[in-house]
């Protein structure tokens, strides 16, 4: 039970050596946190059994004015006797009250991290992730260990990169944060609408972004809706106009309202399974270069375009160009066709 400490070991705790007077491994053991002994003393008997190189444990000892500091208690025998039990044990003390309660502050601030639902990030100068919470991985699927090694711009749509390179550059120079809109791309490869709040501080970004794909997807639709509303309602509202007129007024607005290029109208004939032209949109007879235009088609010889006759249903294609096993093509001259809807209107 004989120790020996030092003047530094005693001032951890707010003594002198002198105050500690008839110094013995009791001193310890009687200024120890009792919930800590037992774990202490359980890795020490794992050191005394050759189990581990070394004793090491963080532990509190009461301070003289009653408060606990935390100790980082290292140690190792280095003296056995005869018959293999430890002798001398040579170690040291190290105060690291701090360093503990840095580590749970952090800790605290990792939690509310954590369980925040939008995005939080540290990105430092080289765009590397320095910290993220979980969110990343439940909102785009990305696992911490993906992200470390990638640089967080790469997630961005490359159409928003740039304008974000700029936001946060601007931000070096000013003390304040700013908000944007911007899309990340998903685990799965499809991208995502965030509302991105960032800030810099010493050239490093700190930022959330929030996911609000669905709201502006449902805001969109709402406007269109609204917007396809209002195209039908001055529809219904003209007066005096004959059927190929209104025809020829809804296809402009069709047109107009999907965003198209050119657009058609046919009439079909059920009993003679024939479509006769009505209408094109302007500008496809100045760009079409096909010989011998026909306006009369028959059900069995088109392709992809009767099958909304042939199936009762709408038919889109995003991706006209890609092959498709209800397409026959088409001639040449033809206007060339990136993406295609076509709807079937039946009394």
């Amino acid at each position: 039970g004989e120790a020996h400490f030092n003047a530094r070991w005693a001032e951890i705790v707010g003594y002198t050596l002198d105050e500690l007077a008839q110094i013995d491994i009791n001193t310890w053991t009687r200024l120890a946190h009792p919930d800590d002994l037992k774990r202490s003393r359980r890795l020490l008997e794992r050191h005394f059994a050759g189990e581990l190189p070394y004793y090491e444990f963080e532990t509190r000892m009461l301070h003289k004015r009653g408060h606990w500091v935390w100790v980082h208690d290292r140690g190792k025998v280095i003296e056995w006797t005869a018959d293999g039990r430890p002798l001398w044990m040579f170690g040291t003390h190290t105060d690291v009250t701090q360093l503990i309660q840095d580590r749970e502050q952090h800790a605290e601030l990792q939690r509310f991290f954590d369980i925040s639902p939008i995005l939080m990030a540290i990105i430092d100068e080289q765009n590397h992730f320095w910290q993220i919470n979980r969110s990343w991985q439940t909102v785009l699927g990305y696992t911490e260990a993906t992200l470390a090694q990638i640089d967080w711009q790469d997630l961005l749509h490359p159409d928003d990169r740039l304008m974000l390179e700029i936001r946060a550059e601007n931000l070096i120079f000013e003390d304040r944060s700013t908000s944007t809109m911007v899309r990340l791309r998903h685990a799965d490869g499809h991208y995502r609408i965030f509302e991105w709040f960032m800030q810099t501080h010493d050239k490093w970004l700190y930022a959330t972004g929030r996911d609000v794909t669905e709201r502006i997807t449902d805001r969109n639709k709402l406007e269109q809706d609204l917007k396809m509303r209002e195209k039908h309602l001055q529809l219904l509202q003209k007066k005096d106009i004959t059927v190929n007129e209104f025809l020829d007024l809804a296809l402009k607005d069709v047109i107009e309202f999907t965003g198209s290029e050119i657009g058609y109208i046919f009439l079909y004939d059920e009993a003679k399974e024939e479509f006769n032209l009505h209408s094109w949109s302007d500008s496809v007879m100045a760009e079409c270069q096909i010989k011998d235009q026909s306006r009369l088609y028959y059900l069995g010889n088109v392709g992809l375009w009767g099958e909304v006759v042939r199936k009762r249903q709408p038919i889109i294609v995003n991706d006209y160009q890609s092959p498709h096993p209800e397409k026959n093509g088409y001639p040449a001259g033809h206007i060339e066709i990136r993406n295609f809807i076509s709807i079937p209107v039946f009394q």
